[in-house]
């Protein structure tokens, strides 16, 4: 692996498992670019399987600037080797192993809390579960058949 990617994963991983609470068995962190702005979230799962997120008063704001940083630095190398994302997903576990996620999904077909995943890539369910709109979500399925047909 290219040292300056590990180096990358090396300082998110730091910066997560520094604010990671000691009853979390996993933190994640996700995170999608669009133009210049980034959309994001991190919680973590505890042992029991419980999602943990922030309230307003303990908020990593700065960890999170940190973390961000370290991600567009990590888009930008990749970019410039070819591989184009706008979606992620990175899990640090309880025992310091980390996974990381990429994906692109065009802006018109992501939605506020879906990542890795576009609005076409879902059932009527799970597109229900999101609380996407039947409407767009017809229109986006019809859209990627359309795509997929031509």
């Amino acid at each position: 692996m290219n040292s300056e990617y590990e180096n990358i994963y090396k300082n998110i991983a730091e910066i997560i498992w520094s604010m990671m609470p000691t009853e979390a068995e996993k933190y994640i962190v996700q995170c999608e670019f669009i133009d210049s702005s980034a959309r994001r979230s991190m919680f973590w799962v505890t042992h029991d399987g419980i999602r943990m997120d922030y309230n307003f008063d303990n908020y990593p704001e700065e960890k999170e600037s940190e973390i961000l940083h370290y991600l567009q630095e990590l888009r930008k190398l990749m970019t410039t080797l070819g591989s184009d994302w706008n979606q992620c997903e990175f899990v640090l576990n309880e025992n310091g192993k980390f996974n990381i996620k990429f994906a692109y999904i065009p802006e018109e077909d992501s939605w506020g809390s879906l990542y890795l995943r576009g609005i076409s890539d879902l059932t009527l369910e799970e597109a229900e579960e999101h609380n996407i709109p039947r409407e767009i979500w017809e229109e986006r399925v019809k859209a990627k058949k359309e795509q997929q047909d031509s």
